[in-house]
């Protein structure tokens, strides 16, 4: 576990184009020790293909067989992670750039946090 490193889960199920914008949204933030993983709840090429476009050695993209229970998917990327935070992120949000960095300062800040 490294620390101080967010992991950032984001399941999604059959929606390429906004998961994109979302990923896009996480991998601009200004706070940036993270991992991004993208967690599909099925088999999706679409999602596949959208997601390995993105270059960036901070994502990690798996695919499970579909179960449709959100709960499924964000399990199974808290198994994969390796920070010592997470953070889940729905495939349709879009977060401000100092969403994180504004999180990480109060909860290194306040030991009591968590």
């Amino acid at each position: 576990m490294e620390p101080h490193l967010v992991s950032v889960i984001i399941p999604t199920y059959n929606r390429a184009k906004i998961a994109v914008n979302t990923i896009q949204s996480v991998l601009n933030q200004t706070y940036s020790n993270l991992e991004v993983i993208v967690v599909s709840d099925g088999i999706d090429e679409d999602t596949r293909w959208a997601v390995q476009g993105i270059k960036d050695a901070r994502i990690k993209y798996f695919e499970i067989e579909h179960s449709g229970r959100p709960a499924v998917p964000r399990n199974s990327g808290i198994r994969r992670s390796c920070g010592a935070f997470i953070a889940f992120c729905d495939d349709d949000d879009i977060w401000m750039p100092s969403k994180l960095e504004l999180q990480m300062k109060k909860m290194l800040q306040n030991n009591d946090i968590g």
